[in-house]
């Protein structure tokens, strides 16, 4: 995408920025309210989904524009997949429903990839404000779990998720100390949670996002930092290594009874054979889109979200997703030179490595899911057709 400034690019930036803050805050305070009514939580999605419509300019353009994109053929076997799918599901109406929202998020990241600048992330700076204001709302009505995790209303992986997130998010904020306070404040409440996944899929952006600024700006001083940092790490460990071995024993609860080893890996292990032997049975159109759930004996879901996309839509379904996902990802890691591409690129994969532990490949109902949507689909629209697309007034 090239480079386009004005009041339109900061207009759409804006949409998506509260887009992504209200699904943060909203989940969270439907909880509090609410408590477990289901319904509510599904009309709360809906209304997620649906709002940033009200606000957008000529949907009528912007809709035929995305019916001539260059995807839309393999969306269309997506959605039509889908949809045989969902009919035959435990949960029609619930099926159906996900698959057309989804839709509607697809065509807003069209919308938002053709019209915001590559540069403008104001997006993100107002998700970080909406993840200071989450994190004081977990800090007053967040409880820990029996086993001592934050996670009362929220699931403590779902938390841990979107910490992941804004923690990952930090590393476009130019000046050093709002990040590290940032990073401090996340981090504190992502350890909280005791989310394996998400500390893995953190590190793993991080590793991508600062190769790339170890590639672009290779000095005196930032290699002399590195190695006096890896000295440090180095006498660390020789001073305190058997209290930060334990320490990470207890945090990955390797030993633990429920969430160690034996168990199973708090028994995805078995969660995954299940949901695989699912697929196997149902191999072309699965059991329906987010049904897979009323199908599992032995957990409550997969816990995987590549697993659980193959037993929901079946192979030919997946595979769109999975094709598009790696077309972005080959796309992004041609510009090893660009900062923004490769924090693109760290996200990207950070989900994806989120997704081995976690439920849902693509999910509506969380800001990181939205965000991976929308880097995966911005290296999609083709860059010669944004001249045209963003004149749709």
């Amino acid at each position: 995408m090239y480079k386009k400034t004005g009041i339109r690019d900061n207009y759409y930036a804006n949409i998506f920025g509260l887009q992504l803050g209200v699904i943060l805050i909203g989940s969270l305070i439907v909880k509090i309210i609410f408590k477990e009514q289901t319904n509510i939580y599904n009309i709360f999605q809906f209304i997620s989904v649906v709002w940033p419509f009200l606000f957008f300019k000529s949907i009528d353009k912007w809709f035929r524009l995305f019916i001539k994109s260059k995807y839309l053929f393999a969306l269309a076997i997506f959605y039509s997949i889908s949809v045989i799918s969902s009919i035959e599901s435990y949960n029609p109406f619930l099926s159906l429903m996900h698959v057309h929202l989804l839709l509607l998020i697809l065509f807003q990241m069209y919308i938002y990839s053709s019209s915001i600048d590559f540069y403008n992330l104001r997006y993100i700076h107002i998700y970080l404000a909406f993840g200071l204001f989450f994190c004081v709302l977990l800090a007053i009505n967040e409880e820990q779990t029996i086993s001592g995790r934050l996670g009362g209303l929220l699931n403590p992986n779902s938390i841990g998720m979107l910490m992941s997130s804004l923690m990952l998010c930090c590393f476009i904020i130019k000046r050093n100390v709002i990040k590290f306070v940032l990073l401090a404040i996340f981090l504190y409440f992502l350890i909280e949670t005791g989310s394996r996944s998400s500390v893995l899929s953190f590190i793993a952006g991080v590793m991508i996002i600062n190769f790339s600024r170890l590639k672009i700006t290779i000095n005196f001083l930032k290699v002399s930092l590195i190695s006096f940092c890896i000295v440090l790490l180095i006498i660390i460990s020789l001073l305190y290594g058997e209290y930060l071995w334990k320490y990470l024993l207890d945090f990955f609860a390797v030993d633990s009874k429920y969430r160690g080893l034996d168990s199973g890996a708090t028994g995805r292990v078995f969660a995954w054979q299940e949901a695989w032997r699912l697929f196997l049975n149902n191999p072309f159109f699965g059991v329906g889109f987010r049904a897979h759930e009323y199908h599992m004996t032995t957990q409550s879901s997969a816990h995987n979200g590549y697993l659980s996309l193959l037993a929901e839509i079946g192979i030919f379904g997946s595979f769109v997703i999975f094709a598009m996902i790696s077309i972005s990802i080959y796309k992004l890691s041609k510009y090893r030179g660009s900062m923004i591409k490769m924090f693109m690129l760290g996200c990207i994969i950070a989900y994806l490595v989120i997704a081995i532990f976690e439920r849902y490949m693509l999910n509506i109902g969380n800001s990181f899911s939205l965000i991976f949507i929308f880097f995966v689909y911005s290296q999609l629209v083709n860059g010669d057709e944004i001249g045209i697309r963003i004149q749709a007034k």
